[in-house]
């Protein structure tokens, strides 16, 4: 008896439900900040609600726009009903799918820790499956193309939208993770692989990937800096330049940036 009301107590957590087959779980957390953000049409508003930051808020959402097919929140602009952030029709369909599965969540647990006395026993071995990545450049999408040479492997991935992106791996990786045309595969950049050019032309570089987009926002440090960069698929990618870098390129948001890298400096990532 006292071993199923331990294993039950394990076993009473919040729901996460991961966004499509491959992506990361969506946390019971972000699914109330999405609640809030339609409520009050603020972010700001939203995180105090929360009890989170502001900087929490806007990373939990950043999170949720790279690992969706579509937008599930859009900013607008001000006019005579004010500007804000309301959630896209996909973002309310969101909430309430994650609400109903909630529901359904509760009752599974209840019943699953009457009959497993052994969780606490195997739960660390089943945990070490998951694995968290500090790589900020996380972005999820479908692969286009699948070209194979007498070394490596070229591979176009859709990530929203018009944008695309070129990942080179070898022949050996691209046979283990059995890629085909369709499959969802998240691209993983460094921060510090990613260079910032402006101008209105694409830029002459020898990296292949070459994405252009808007400052978001950009975070001073004492050595380097953040920009974020919103490119027109609504995913978000990271940089981190000099901060001399950023006083010469005079990057503010809004000012119009190219996210360029190199197809060999994109890791690609799946799931069995």
């Amino acid at each position: 008896m006292q071993a199923a009301e331990k294993s039950m107590s394990i076993l009473n957590a919040d729901l996460s439900l991961r966004l499509s087959d491959d992506h990361d779980a969506l946390a019971a957390s972000s699914v109330r900040l999405l609640e809030c953000i339609d409520a009050t049409g603020s972010i700001t508003q939203a995180a105090k609600e929360c009890g989170i930051s502001y900087r929490t808020a806007w990373q939990s959402i950043e999170r949720l726009q790279n690992r969706s097919y579509e937008p599930v929140v859009m900013r607008m602009a001000g006019g005579r009903d004010g500007g804000g952030t309301r959630l896209t029709l996909a973002g309310r369909k969101l909430v309430a799918m994650f609400r109903a599965a909630e529901t359904e969540h509760r009752r599974f647990v209840a019943l699953l820790g009457e009959g497993l006395a052994d969780y606490e026993k195997y739960s660390k071995f089943i945990r070490r499956w998951f694995m968290k990545t500090s790589v900020r450049n996380q972005l999820y999408g479908n692969v286009q193309v699948v070209s194979k040479g007498a070394v490596n492997t070229e591979v176009v991935i859709g990530i929203g939208g018009e944008d695309r992106l070129t990942a080179m791996i070898t022949n050996d990786g691209a046979e283990e993770m059995e890629l085909s045309i369709g499959m969802e595969v998240a691209a993983l950049i460094r921060e510090s692989a990613i260079i910032l050019c402006t101008g209105e032309r694409i830029p002459k570089v020898s990296a292949r990937n070459r994405l252009k987009g808007k400052v978001l926002r950009c975070h001073e440090g004492v050595v380097c800096s953040e920009v974020q960069v919103e490119l027109p698929g609504a995913k978000i990618l990271h940089a981190m330049i000099s901060f001399e870098s950023l006083a010469e390129m005079d990057l503010w948001p809004g000012s119009e940036v190219w996210g360029c890298f190199k197809a060999s400096d994109v890791i690609l990532a799946t799931q069995e």
